[in-house]
């Protein structure tokens, strides 16, 4: 039904165990498949901007692979599109462990809104997840070149930015409005284990990634500020989930960063420093391992996880 209305572009970033075989059996029973391959694996910020590239679409939506677009999801966008002219859209989303259909965490209510300002929608509630955003597609090639040319992939890939920083450079330039979707068609999958230092990248590489837009004039210093709040909400979490598999000189490093542009805010200063000079300690970290362990086995149970 829809096959006159979306294409879905494949883009393999070099796989090595069978997914490019399967892919390329797609475009001939799907004539709206378009299969690409990377030659090299271009990490996770390179491959994204090839599918900026690819798409051919007016409108572009990246999905990850962890991630699923519900019934309905793809229609209910196409409605919205159908309606007037936007730079961005945003999809409501709840998280799953392992049952796709179970929710494990909820986020924003599931009311649509409507923004006059695309840059409006930015700091609405959980807007900026990989999945949940949908770009104007000629604005966001515009400035995925913008993006490359300001700070290379090795920059940006630290703190897996590039789809969110071609959205805010699109946010803040354009003359059109926003959208947010708000029943919940998008799921995402938490991951059992991740391929990177989450505290380094949500914490230290997102401030110093708003950092470099802030003084880019990219963004205002009310979205910093704001985005400065996120980390420090996220933040004790993270030292206790993290920290564990930290060296010393690893904990003492990114407490020194983090200080360097946090600072200045009081609930860093209560609540998370202490948090992060403490697990310098063996014992500390052994604690804050078996609590967390214990945490997220009884919260799975109680959610009905496996």
């Amino acid at each position: 039904m829809l096959a006159g209305s979306v294409e879905i572009v494949i883009v393999n970033n070099a796989s090595t165990d069978g997914t490019a075989e399967f892919i390329d059996t797609l475009p001939c029973q799907y004539s709206f498949v378009q299969v690409f391959h990377n030659s090299a694996n271009l990490g996770f910020d390179g491959n994204t901007a090839r599918c900026i590239e690819y798409a051919a679409g007016e409108y572009m939506a990246l999905l990850s692979d962890d991630d699923v677009y519900l019934e309905g999801q793809v229609q209910a966008i196409l409605d919205v599109v159908s309606r007037g002219d936007y730079a961005l859209l945003a999809l409501n989303y709840y998280s799953f462990i392992r049952q796709v259909h179970r929710p494990y965490k909820t986020y924003a209510p599931e009311e649509d809104v409507s923004f006059g300002q695309a840059r409006d929608l930015i700091n609405y509630l959980t807007v900026g997840h990989f999945s949940g955003l949908i770009y104007r597609s000629s604005l966001a090639k515009e400035k995925l070149n913008q993006t490359l040319d300001r700070a290379p992939l090795t920059q940006t890939d630290r703190s897996r930015g590039i789809y969110f920083e071609v959205a805010l450079r699109l946010a803040y330039a354009a003359d059109l409005p926003a959208y947010f979707i708000g029943r919940r068609r998008l799921a995402v999958k938490i991951p059992d284990s991740v391929d990177y230092a989450e505290i380094q990248n949500i914490a230290v590489d997102n401030c110093r990634f708003y950092t470099r837009l802030f003084k880019e004039n990219v963004i205002s210093a009310a979205d910093l500020a704001y985005r400065y709040r996120l980390v420090i909400a996220l933040l004790p979490q993270l030292t206790i989930r993290c920290t564990p598999g930290m060296s010393v000189a690893e904990i003492e490093r990114v407490t020194r960063e983090l200080t360097g542009y946090l600072g200045n805010n009081r609930n860093f200063r209560r609540k998370c420093l202490p948090l992060l000079r403490v697990a310098q300690y063996r014992p500390v970290r052994w604690l804050y391992k078996n609590s967390y362990a214990a945490a997220r086995y009884l919260k799975r149970k109680i959610k009905g996880e496996p």
